[in-house]
């Protein structure tokens, strides 16, 4: 049996944020959105994480994307820490990991196709229109989206974003061979 190849290394990681208290008690006060979180996700796993409003999904995902910085611990891609990386290194090494937030409708521009919000990211991480029309193709057609629904606004294909457009949107892009999707 081979050794599985860690993709996400995730090593005691914390991240705080510190509040003001309620109106009758005065100062501040810590919340531990993210508190000691240790995981490892290897090359090939799908890894969902579920939990109560409130409880630091989002927040662990921004993390590990270096979208918010941690208070503490380490968050390794594929052997490399975002948060030493050039900007040039953290967009490549986004492109490695898809995330699909809890709330589709953050994901998604309201006032372009669905279509269109898959396209935008693949031009912007330096694919051709062409490539990216294709690719958008292909994954709204592997969610079982009809044509006539992609094409319209997101906002109103489905009276509002759904996780299938979110879902088709993270399937779009190219991964590396260390895909962690």
């Amino acid at each position: 049996m081979e050794k599985a190849t860690p993709v996400i290394q995730i090593d005691h990681l914390n991240k705080f944020f510190s509040v003001d208290n309620n109106f009758f008690t005065k100062g501040k006060r810590t919340v531990k959105a993210v508190n000691n979180v240790t995981l490892t996700i290897n090359k090939g796993e799908i890894m969902g994480l579920a939990g109560e409003s409130g409880s630091g999904k989002t927040t662990l995902a921004r993390v590990v994307l270096n979208l918010t910085k941690p208070t503490g611990g380490t968050v390794l891609i594929n052997d490399r820490d975002l948060s030493k990386a050039s900007n040039a290194e953290k967009k490549r090494i986004r492109k490695e990991v898809a995330v699909v937030f809890q709330d589709p409708a953050s994901n998604l521009n309201p006032r372009d196709t669905v279509e269109g919000s898959i396209i935008r990211p693949l031009i912007i991480h330096g694919m051709s229109m062409t490539e990216a029309k294709t690719k958008a193709v292909e994954a709204l057609y592997a969610v079982k989206m009809e044509k006539k629904i992609s094409l319209q606004l997101s906002s109103s294909a489905f009276g509002r974003s759904t996780p299938k457009d979110s879902y088709s949107a993270s399937i779009g892009g190219q991964p590396s061979d260390n895909d962690t999707r």
